[in-house]
């Protein structure tokens, strides 16, 4: 009898030993810290981990294998339109695309999560003065740059002049071997250039706002353009060019912030305010010009902020054929709605 009990605890213990086995092989991932723990903004599955922007650092520790991360940054902020009846409109932030890349860890790694925030929308004229905060992702590198101020309303002879604020650049999102080091980045998602302010008189002389670039090499802020014009859209290389304030560039730091718009006085109306560049990884974006004053149809828009440079280290061959995926952005994690920010998503594809 004592016999017979003894078989069948063993069989149960090799039984169990077996699961045990077999759940770390295809679980290899150290995920128990994040189950139950809202504050991590993780949504943990057998094979995946997602992440949202916390404004902090986020962790996770991975066995040796093969890994598939697909990283969005966040999104840069519109521009604000000019208030008037004529209104001009405000430029569209810049919309980051993903960047996704497959790697081998050869041993148990750290990895470190810094996922960007989008880019504030720039304030509307008729007296306001926001200009849209930059996003960030609570690192010392790849935050936005904050947008321009437009200066926004001054009554010239019997026309009443509008200008919108610049949005603000979104952060860079990347994923790291070393804790606040984006240089040590196995992948880095810029962040969107922000939006342009608008200009408009309340006749018929309106200006847009240039749109936010979403780079890969990390632009410059656009021009701006006269009234009646859009200003210009994130472009390559340098700061603001051609309105009345330049954008600073962009740094390792953060995205550069755009220029404001300069003032009205006498018969020249009141500029819009640039947008703010998008983080990156090596350079960020350069913030949008500011528009300069002018006369009617003279007064500009504020240009558009520079998207932020991406980066994706040398990836591994993946000799064994595993199926990658292909996720889309997570509308959620952990119940809580992405949106224009960032996000990651980190999947174990095989041992």
């Amino acid at each position: 009898m004592q016999e017979r009990t003894f078989k069948k605890f063993i069989s149960i213990l090799a039984v169990v030993i077996i699961a045990v086995t077999a759940f770390a092989v295809f679980f290899p991932t150290s995920y128990a810290k994040y189950k139950g723990k809202d504050e991590f903004a993780v949504t943990v599955h057998l094979n995946y981990i997602m992440f949202r922007y916390t404004g902090g650092e986020q962790s996770v520790v991975l066995q040796p294998g093969y890994y598939y991360i697909e990283s969005w940054g966040g999104n840069g902020g519109a521009g604000g339109a000019a208030g008037s009846s004529e209104e001009g409109n405000g430029g569209a932030g810049g919309v980051v695309q993903k960047k996704e890349g497959l790697f081998r860890l050869t041993e148990a790694t750290t990895l470190y999560i810094y996922v960007g925030s989008a880019g504030g929308i720039g304030g509307g004229g008729s007296g306001n003065n926001n200009p849209g905060a930059g996003g960030n992702n609570g690192s010392s590198y790849g935050s936005g740059g904050t947008g321009g101020r437009g200066f926004s309303q001054a009554i010239v002879l019997a026309w009443t002049y509008y200008s919108g604020d610049g949005g603000g650049g979104g952060a860079a999102t990347f994923v790291s071997t070393v804790s606040d080091n984006i240089s040590n980045s196995l992948i880095c998602s810029d962040g969107g250039g922000g939006g342009g302010g608008a200009h408009s008189t309340n006749n018929t002389s309106n200006a847009n706002g240039g749109n936010g670039g979403n780079g890969s090499n990390g632009g410059s802020g656009g021009g701006s353009s006269p009234g009646g014009s859009s200003g210009g859209n994130g472009g390559g290389g340098g700061v603001g060019n051609n309105g009345g304030v330049n954008g600073t560039a962009g740094t390792l730091a953060k995205g550069g912030n755009g220029g404001s718009g300069q003032t009205g006085s006498g018969t020249t109306g009141p500029g819009g305010g640039g947008g703010g560049g998008g983080g990156g990884y090596t350079m960020s974006g350069g913030g949008g010009a500011g528009g300069r004053s002018g006369a009617g149809a003279n007064s500009h828009a504020g240009g558009g902020g520079g998207g932020g440079a991406s980066y994706i280290a040398t990836q591994a061959t993946n000799v064994n054929g595993y199926t990658l995926p292909a996720n889309g952005k997570p509308a959620t994690v952990d119940g809580v709605t992405v949106g224009s920010n960032g996000a990651v998503i980190i999947t174990f594809v095989g041992p």
